[in-house]
């Protein structure tokens, strides 16, 4: 018998509240939620409550995602480079290739004012922590303490420009094909120099970036969204659908089997997938917008114009045809005759 219209209007209503709700749960600005989730392994190094285990494996993950992005994110920039100086796209090879020819400078920038923290760090613990075991030692560190905390200033400033300034490292390096030393002057330089152009830039693109994420999730839910629409036409039971759809979001599903649960995890797997696609664009536009604000900031600090940029001619596979002189070119048969 055919199903009442008012059913499946009711129905299909959660669909749609279903859709924007997993839009809204989304939603954030994609500048500050990339910086949190590359920069959290180095915020959480400095928590007091750190077991030894836990602390070589924030060590590990501070390095391995280092790696990851000096080619990932270098790519990225360097290709949003090209296309913002010379208006000209280049290849996925182009630009990894770039990125894999200066990732010792993509790593070698960040870790230098780690290693000047993880300095200061080493002696502060051998020659003020230690001693403060013992009675004797808090005259010693209470002594000291001055001028640790003088040199502590420094760190602070080290580390504060660090975490303001580490995304125009990849954007120096992609733009200027510089090296890993002047990666670090010239983001100290900008982000602490024009603190107040820095901070318009990034918010300007964090509200750009807002408005383009939300196009970007409703795009993906909204495939989701008709998908589970259409597919609903041919299930029968009217409780099994949103059961199902509630189970491929986390939710159990009551008195499920072997082969439920495995569509299920096939369901979670598919709209898993498609989401991470869509989450995706948040870490392309915060690679696009550090070259972006990188090129504006040399501009005020500089004075270059924003259309130079670094171009390795040694790793252009194209050229102009070799000329021909006229004693060449006339010896030549003519193919018309």
């Amino acid at each position: 018998a055919p199903r009442d219209p008012d059913v499946l209007i009711a129905r299909h209503m959660p669909f749609g509240q279903l859709m924007w709700l997993g839009v809204a749960g989304q939603l954030n600005d994609p500048l500050t939620t990339v910086w949190t989730r590359l920069m959290g392994p180095f915020i959480e190094l400095f928590g007091t409550e750190l077991s030894l285990g836990r602390f070589v494996c924030l060590m590990l993950g501070c390095f391995v995602t280092l790696l990851i992005w000096a080619v990932i994110g270098g790519a990225i920039s360097r290709a949003a480079a090209l296309q913002l100086c010379r208006d000209e796209r280049v290849g996925p090879r182009a630009s990894l290739g770039f990125a894999l020819r200066k990732f010792p400078a993509y790593v070698a920038g960040p870790l230098y004012p780690l290693a000047g923290v993880a300095l200061y760090a080493a002696v502060v613990f051998l020659f003020i922590g230690l001693p403060m075991n013992l009675d004797i030692g808090l005259v010693w560190a209470g002594f000291w303490w001055p001028l640790v905390l003088a040199v502590g200033t420094a760190v602070a400033v080290l580390l504060l420009g660090f975490a303001a300034g580490w995304p125009l490292m990849w954007a120096t390096i992609s733009v200027e094909g510089a090296d890993s030393f002047d990666a670090l002057s010239r983001s100290y330089a900008y982000a602490l120099g024009r603190p107040l152009y820095y901070l318009f830039y990034v918010a300007l693109a964090g509200f750009v970036g807002a408005l383009a994420w939300i196009v970007v999730l409703l795009a993906g839910e909204a495939v989701i969204y008709v998908s589970w629409w259409a597919a609903d036409w041919g299930v029968f039971d009217e409780g099994r659908m949103s059961a199902v759809m509630a189970a491929a979001d986390g939710a159990p599903l009551p008195e499920a089997g072997g082969a439920a649960r495995t569509g299920v995890a096939l369901f979670q797997l598919g709209n898993g997938m498609l989401r991470t696609i869509t989450f995706s664009f948040a870490y392309s536009f915060f690679w696009v917008s550090a070259t972006a604000v990188y090129l504006l900031l040399r501009r005020e600090v500089d004075h270059t114009e924003t259309d130079e940029v670094f171009v390795d001619e040694d790793a252009e596979p194209f050229g102009l045809p070799p000329l021909e002189d006229d004693a060449t070119a006339t010896d030549k048969p003519d193919s018309d005759a």
